[in-house]
């Protein structure tokens, strides 16, 4: 969960002079909207993970519900359950579009797409076409 993840980044006395204010923990656990980073074991690197189709059926299996991706950079994805977000896709792109525009360096960017996996398939939150994990993948590598 994103609130482990900070938590842990942080310690409380650091979160309280990094923000303005006091930071209550409160605010980062009520939040209705349940949050998870997925990433590798390693702190760098790790968002590729999210093209793994095995890594999808397990996060799709511990959540018991299907979720989207937010790239959130080279480094991990976001990961929303579908059933707790009620905004629609595009309210999430322009969410991703937004960060990447004023908080991701450039070299960490993957993209400003959001996707959504239905438990058996990823494809482009929004889009008819679904995309396969693996065979886009393969394609990338040959073109070098």
């Amino acid at each position: 969960p994103m609130e482990t993840v900070l938590f842990h980044l942080m310690e409380p006395e650091e979160l309280n002079r990094t923000f303005t204010g006091t930071f209550d923990r409160n605010i980062v656990k009520c939040s209705p909207y349940d949050l998870y980073v997925l990433g590798s074991s390693k702190p760098t690197h790790g968002a590729a993970v999210g093209m793994d189709l095995d890594v999808l059926k397990a996060v799709h299996k511990c959540l018991d519900d299907d979720f989207y991706l937010l790239p959130s950079s080279i480094h991990e994805t976001l990961v929303i359950p579908k059933s707790t977000w009620d905004h629609g896709v595009e309210a999430l792109r322009k969410m991703v579009r937004d960060v990447n525009g004023s908080d991701v360096p450039l070299q960490d960017q993957l993209t400003d797409s959001v996707y959504e996996f239905d438990g058996n398939k990823l494809k482009l939150a929004g889009a008819e076409q679904k995309m396969t994990v693996g065979t886009s993948m393969e394609g990338h590598r040959h073109r070098r």
